[in-house]
């Protein structure tokens, strides 16, 4: 049995490109995160995935729109920061190295984010996947993850 999906409406002002994502794929991902959290397919996190700190609010940021569940949960003052990255290199590198992990051999996700010239991961997915990477619903790559999910 198929139920509707009703997504939300984005209502704020344009979007710009992210690793190669449009405003269009940034909004889808964006709708399908709103849409997973209140179907309980993702979780309440309170902790910052970058910081370690316990927050009551935390933005979801992804790097890859066409897998909107690889989510990472930061606090929303870092996420602006980690968005700005390639404006201002500085001001990300001195958030990396505050919050960088001490043992030896363990690198975080965030420490190896490209600050020089923003990637087209998109593009990537693209060549990789075709064109159906961009449809989220449909893809082969939400099956793989949720191959149970009526939807």
């Amino acid at each position: 049995m198929e139920t509707e999906i009703k997504l939300p409406r984005w209502r704020w002002g344009k979007l710009s490109v992210y690793n190669g994502f449009s405003h269009e794929e940034r909004v889808r991902g964006w709708q399908w995160q709103i849409w997973a959290k209140k179907s309980g397919l993702i979780g309440e996190e309170k902790f910052c995935n970058i910081s370690g700190r316990r927050l009551d609010k935390l933005d979801m940021h992804l790097e890859n729109y066409y897998t909107p569940w690889d989510i990472f949960f930061i606090d929303p003052e870092l996420h602006m920061k980690l968005h700005r990255r390639f404006m201002h290199k500085a001001i990300w590198l001195d958030i990396v190295d505050r919050y960088r992990s001490s043992r030896a051999g363990v690198t975080y996700w965030f420490e190896s984010l490209n600050t020089q010239d923003m990637p087209d991961i998109a593009y990537m997915l693209r060549l990789e996947h075709d064109v159906e990477a961009s449809d989220i619903w449909g893809s082969e790559l939400f099956m793989e993850r949720y191959p149970n999910l009526e939807i």
